[in-house]
């Protein structure tokens, strides 16, 4: 068994908070001390782990220990909804840094504005137009865009 101390400096989470979990009923030492300290077995450290977990996702404490109190199944396919939301996610701000990528590599061919150089612009193609946004734009975005299309050929 761990002193509250010792899960402290092992895991990042500071000894107040781990009293206030204690204190609220959320992660509850298994054991004490004959003076009195709190003392963590590897049950104890598993239960902070999913604690830390669920708070990362943005959970309030309430509602952690509501998840902790959970049959197994149902805190499984919680956890799955979660991880499929942080998927999209991840992969939405992919799309994102591709096109903050692309934003930097155009200003640095640093193209001037129309008409700066004294030479006019054309007009881009369809294809043109599609190539730079490579079907990648946020989702908020296109959707803002399928409505202006769709609103714009009324």
């Amino acid at each position: 068994m761990r002193t509250v101390s010792e899960i402290a400096r092992l895991t990042g989470v500071t000894v107040r908070t781990l009293h206030h979990y204690d204190a609220i009923g959320l992660l509850v030492p298994s054991a004490r001390s004959d003076a009195g300290y709190r003392l963590y077995t590897d049950d104890d450290v598993l239960r902070l782990r999913s604690i830390l977990v669920l708070r990362e996702l943005g959970l309030s404490l309430g509602a952690i220990g509501g998840h902790l109190s959970a049959a197994p199944e149902e805190r499984r396919r919680h956890l799955e909804e979660h991880r499929l939301a942080l998927s999209q996610r991840a992969e939405s701000l992919a799309e994102t840094v591709r096109a903050v990528d692309r934003e930097i590599a155009e200003l640095a061919r640093s193209v001037p504005p129309d008409g700066a150089d004294g030479a006019e612009r054309t007009e881009m193609t369809d294809g043109q137009i599609q190539e730079i946004f490579d079907g990648s734009m946020v989702p908020m975005t296109l959707e803002g865009l399928e409505r202006g299309m769709k609103e714009l050929t009324r």
